[in-house]
């Protein structure tokens, strides 16, 4: 193993070790680099690396402590290579930003920030363009914040294999600034936001993908007004399939009543005017899970075209204590259960329209989709149109809804429709 040393403000190497120019901090020529516990002797240093149109490997067989750890350069890879559980951490926070395509890696180990990690930070690094950050072979990262798309487009973050996690004390942003950014949770990694996850905040056509056995995208709340899980921007997307599971959740409650008063889902929010909060969507495909436990509200503050949708088999389970709202505050929202979907509610109502909004529609289409609502507690069931005007019920070919109680057209609504059609609707 080479060792890199900081002695009286100075860096030096062994052997063929790597140079750190004591001015700047950046690493020169770093082509093949090892560090070693003990090589940083304190939190005050600000490790940075910048390769150019090359790769390095970082390896460390001990635990390791610095102030801060940026990554940038220009068309390059790094891959922290390091040993099973050793810890590098940065007592501040993480910045990775380039010029160009950057590719970083966490294989095995954990790499922990005090504060904050951006991926593609337009602020770090000037001009950033595409930032790849993987996670995987058990590797973990850790911080109070990640933020994934701060400046630039087209970052990705993959989190795959078993034991491998992405998990932070508070939220997780992809897209926060930046379009066409992807998340890729596979092959049973996880990712979990212990006070939530957003997607594309002001950005549009972001991504998060979670597929593969136990593979789990996990967004959950303590803390009322704030959601648990929110997509605004405009035609941002979360995908579950093929055994991965989307998990909205509240930390510290339990019961039926969940999600009443702590946290909730928001997809679509209009309140930034223009495109902000128009076709967002959350597809639950095949062999994918959606487990609930919190209020859902689909298009607000003028949201609109928004939808939530399951399909070839996927399933949606909800036992939150609050209702679940297809146009919560804006129009033209859509509920879509299809191709064998299914959506089975063990507390609380479902309702399309609500205030005043438009055109909001739940739709169950297609032998063997199912719409359950079971909830015992009086006043839960299927509701169409409350208060608002030309909202649907759309049962068709085949498919099917059962409930306790159903209520049409409530507290002056007006112009609403319950449409079933087909064999065996």
């Amino acid at each position: 193993m080479i060792a890199v040393a900081v002695m009286s403000g100075m860096a030096y190497g062994q052997g063929s070790a790597t140079w750190i120019n004591e001015t700047t901090g950046w690493l020169e020529n770093p082509s093949d680099w090892s560090i070693g516990g003990g090589a940083i002797p304190d939190s005050s240093y600000v490790v940075n690396f910048a390769p150019v149109n090359k790769d390095i490997v970082v390896h460390s067989a001990d635990d390791m402590t610095v102030w801060g750890i940026n990554v940038g350069g220009e068309n390059s890879s790094v891959l922290f290579g390091l040993g099973t559980d050793v810890k590098f951490h940065a007592n501040y926070g993480i910045s990775i930003g380039a010029v160009g395509n950057l590719f970083v890696s966490l294989t095995n180990g954990t790499m922990s920030a005090g504060q904050a990690m951006t991926v593609g930070s337009a602020s770090k690094v000037p001009n950033s363009d595409t930032v790849v950050l993987e996670v995987y072979d058990g590797g973990t990262v850790t911080a109070p914040t990640v933020n994934i798309g701060d400046g630039g487009s087209g970052h990705r973050l993959v989190v795959s294999g078993e034991d491998s996690l992405l998990e932070t004390a508070s939220w997780i942003s992809i897209g926060t600034a930046a379009d066409n950014c992807v998340a890729t949770v596979t092959n049973g990694g996880r990712v979990i936001g212990a006070q939530g996850i957003r997607l594309g905040v002001d950005g549009s056509q972001n991504r998060i993908l979670v597929t593969g056995t136990n593979s789990l995208l996990r967004s959950a709340k303590t803390v009322y007004p704030t959601p648990a899980l929110v997509i605004r921007g405009s035609h941002n997307e979360i995908r579950v399939e093929d055994g991965g599971v989307l998990h909205t959740d509240n930390l510290s409650d339990s019961g039926p009543n969940i999600g009443l008063f702590n946290g909730f889902v928001e997809i679509g929010n209009g309140a930034a005017g223009g495109t902000a909060g128009c076709n967002n969507r959350i597809i639950i495909g095949e062999g994918g899970i959606y487990s609930n436990r919190l209020r859902i509200a689909l298009g607000v503050s003028g949201g609109t075209n928004n939808e939530i949708v399951v399909e070839d088999g996927g399933f949606l389970y909800s036992w939150s204590g609050y209702d679940q709202t297809i146009g919560s505050s804006g129009n033209y929202n859509r509920f879509l259960i299809k191709n064998g979907g299914e959506m089975l509610m063990a507390h609380g109502s479902i309702s399309a329209g609500s205030g005043g909004t438009v055109g909001n529609v739940i739709r169950v289409e297609g032998e063997g989709s199912i719409l359950t609502s079971e909830g015992t507690v009086a006043g839960t069931g299927i509701y169409i149109g409350s208060g608002s005007v030309s909202n649907r019920l759309e049962i068709v070919d085949g498919g099917k809804a059962y409930c306790r109680l159903f209520a049409f057209g409530a507290g002056n609504g007006s112009e609403n429709r319950i449409w079933v059609t087909g064999t065996d609707s």
